[in-house]
């Protein structure tokens, strides 16, 4: 009587497996796709066109400040937010105001714009704007204003004096408050 080697169920598994993937066909994904593209027919990537911009930290923010004498640092909010306390450095230029598009004009476009605001979800517009007008190095800082302040940074007011941390904490949680933000 001849016997039979045993090989094991983990065999018998692995034999079934190769078994059923020779019987199952083509893969139906492959039959589902549709003739691609014609490459001529896709459109170019180009970067300066895509509304890309850096979503920074208050401590990449602090660093990119820094390290980067040329850096324009623009806060969107109103200029009275703007007197009461804001990051060394920045210009007040109010999202949206008229003279946007002339603050920018003169800079060269390689020039590093480091943006800020409040709350507000209308300001985001005007880091796209910036970017549209054709900057490629453009920062935004996450969560704004109230975020640098939260990361214990100092921040100055109209007259260039160090406010106050207690002061400088009420104008984040004012700012919070204003854009529906629990404090």
């Amino acid at each position: 009587m001849m016997r039979v080697p045993f090989f094991g169920l983990p065999a018998v598994a692995l034999v079934l497996a190769v078994a059923s993937l020779f019987s199952a066909g083509c893969n139906r994904q492959l039959e589902m796709i549709t003739d691609a593209p014609d490459p001529e027919e896709i459109p170019p990537t180009d970067p300066e066109n895509i509304a890309l911009f850096y979503q920074i930290s208050p401590d990449q923010a602090e660093n990119l400040m820094k390290n980067n004498r040329e850096l324009v640092i623009v806060d969107f909010r109103s200029p009275e937010a703007f007197a009461k306390g804001h990051l060394p450095g920045a210009t007040s230029l109010p999202w949206p105001a008229e003279n946007f598009e002339a603050f920018f004009q003169p800079l060269d476009r390689k020039t590093k714009v480091f943006a800020y605001s409040d709350y507000t979800p209308d300001h985001f517009n005007g880091v796209l704007k910036v970017r549209e007008m054709g900057f490629l190095d453009v920062y935004w800082l996450s969560y704004g204003f109230p975020s640098w302040v939260d990361a214990g940074k100092s921040i100055i007011d109209f007259e260039g004096q160090t406010v106050p941390r207690d002061i400088a904490e009420a104008l984040s949680a004012a700012e919070k408050e204003a854009g529906g933000v629990a404090p």
